[in-house]
């Protein structure tokens, strides 16, 4: 459905569309508005050889690891062109929790670590990317880049919750 979307989108915008996919769908569409690169979406190589190296939109739906997913956005992320966008699925943990309408353990966690990494990205790079985030269905993260710098590695996040402080409220609570 997504490559038939940015498909029609291309078509409206004089586009190009580059799908990577290990599986071949090399079949699924006849437009000349549309390559299909099979392979892995980190053979960086292959994918900029043949994709070029100057994107207005970059749609990561890939395998479903956060680190993966991390080095994706921190390899393609220098391919954006300014005010380009980054969009990556798949990041909202809240339809899999226990009992609700998804009720995955995997994807539960899962999703939630890639919104992690994608939110240990933020502090380093406040000035080079803006990130708003969607948790309708599956959830998705859109990046904007402001600025043509390298993005820089994430870092962890000083996180409070299990703070004597905090703690002490939950207790007295």
């Amino acid at each position: 459905n997504s490559t038939k979307f940015f498909l029609n989108l291309c078509e409206k915008n004089n586009g190009k569309l580059y799908s990577v996919d290990i599986d071949d769908y090399s079949k699924l569409f006849n437009d000349n508005n549309w390559k299909f690169i099979n392979t892995s979406d980190d053979d960086f190589d292959k994918v900029i050889k043949e994709a070029g190296n100057e994107f207005d939109l970059i749609f990561i739906d890939s395998f479903h690891n956060p680190q993966h997913v991390k080095k994706l956005i921190l390899f393609y992320f220098q391919y954006l062109k300014k005010n380009g966008l980054m969009i990556i699925d798949d990041i909202s943990w809240v339809p899999y929790c226990k009992n609700n309408y998804r009720d995955h353990s995997h994807t539960e966690v899962i999703n939630r670590e890639t919104f992690l990494e994608i939110l240990k990205l933020i502090p380093n790079n406040q000035d080079i990317f803006k990130v708003h985030f969607s948790f309708e269905d599956s959830g998705l993260a859109k990046i904007i880049k402001l600025d043509n710098e390298k993005l820089k590695e994430s870092t962890e996040l000083k996180d409070r919750s299990y703070s004597i402080k905090n703690m002490l409220k939950k207790i007295l609570k």
